[in-house]
């Protein structure tokens, strides 16, 4: 016997007992403010951040035995071989820490009405039967305004929409207990990357007649240029840390070696990458992520402006000349880049080690990260 809708569900998982985030939150004063008045904002860090759930006392000590206090990589496995069981991305949006709307992109799968808080869609349905379409066109590709609230000041209203929030549900090898930890994104690229690297493994797997289930992942973060684009100003070019995942070695090796002694390359189908694609990032996102915990943490720079397009390159041979900070006089333009990346210290160093030439400072910067490091 089952009960209808609960327990006749195909889903299955494991108990989550932790989540991994991506940045923190930090508090500063708030701009303009007189009174030192205190805000906070996402903070990106070039690390995750392991946070164990409260029940867990023993697990953030064992954690910080293996990986220590600022891991930049993670052992991991899946255990079930379909993706949609541990990969879910979403576009949703958030009110007072409860969510009123998720969606694909094309239709709503949840939707509250914000002002009366009744459940106009439940379940990719309306009280009619019929599905409700969304309109990502809206809003210059922002989609439908969800709901909207009056600023503080009284003199305007801040729009809420639809962002995009991955949760990849994962194991971490050297924790020997079948438990779940959530990777949460709130990056465009991130979800992206995660969904394409994803589906290119289970096409390799499958080929070898296998599947996902236990394969020695590595889920890393990469530092990649971005440029973040203020209207009527000139661009801000920064790095932020992306997700990826890699398998490990041996496996490699033996996938190679069925290929080459098999029927080779040529039978094997792998999906393009998706083509790099302008990212709007607004402060409305920030403010949400800033407030509820739920919404995963997109990290990005505090910036001035309501409205910014994030065009992101990643750091390797095709950055062009055009994107390389011009000479001594743009040491600032440098600094903005290494910093993140190498910190004050470093960034002053390798500039001074190239008689402020930015460019040749530049280079510098891409060679050692494309041979594994930035310490030499």
């Amino acid at each position: 016997m089952a009960i209808k809708g609960i327990t006749d569900k195909k889903d299955y998982g494991f108990m989550e007992v932790g989540r991994i985030r991506k940045g923190i939150l930090v508090e500063t004063k708030k701009r303009g403010s007189k009174t030192g008045e205190m805000t906070s904002y996402p903070k990106d860090l070039d690390y995750f951040r392991i946070v164990p759930n409260l029940e867990e006392t023993g697990l953030q000590e064992q954690l910080l035995k293996i990986y220590g206090p600022e891991p930049k990589q993670l052992d991991i496995y899946f255990p079930f071989k379909d993706i949609d069981k541990f990969w879910d991305p979403n576009l949703e949006c958030y009110r007072g820490g409860r969510m009123v709307a998720r969606s694909d992109g094309e239709f709503y799968e949840y939707k509250i009405d914000s002002n009366s808080g009744e459940v106009e869609v439940r379940n990719w349905l309306n009280d009619s039967g019929k599905r409700v379409p969304v309109d990502m066109t809206l809003n210059n590709g922002k989609g439908p305004e969800i709901y909207r609230t009056e600023t503080k000041s009284g003199s305007g209203f801040r729009s809420y929409y639809l962002s995009p929030v991955g949760r990849l549900r994962l194991m971490i090898r050297q924790i020997p207990r079948f438990v779940y930890f959530t990777l949460i994104t709130g990056s465009y690229r991130d979800i992206r990357y995660i969904t394409d690297e994803l589906q290119s493994l289970k096409i390799l797997a499958e080929y070898m007649g296998k599947d996902l289930v236990g394969i020695p992942v590595k889920i890393w973060r990469r530092a990649e240029i971005c440029n973040i684009i203020q209207p009527g100003k000139d661009p801000i070019s920064t790095a932020k840390h992306f997700i990826h995942l890699e398998v490990e070695e041996d496996w490699v090796i033996n996938m190679q070696e069925h290929l080459i002694g098999g029927s080779g390359y040529s039978d094997l189908q792998i999906p393009a990458a998706a083509a790099a694609e302008p990212v709007i990032i607004t402060e409305d996102e920030e403010i949400q992520e800033a407030e509820f915990e739920s919404v995963a943490e997109e990290i990005i720079e505090e910036l001035p402006d309501p409205e910014v397009q994030e065009v992101e390159m990643v750091l390797d041979r095709e950055i062009t000349t055009d994107d390389h900070p011009k000479g001594s006089k743009d040491y600032t333009a440098f600094y903005k880049i290494a910093n993140p990346l190498m910190g004050h210290e470093g960034a002053k160093a390798l500039v001074a080690a190239f008689d402020m030439n930015a460019v040749a400072a530049f280079d510098e910067m891409l060679k050692r990260i494309d041979a594994g490091g930035l310490n030499g």
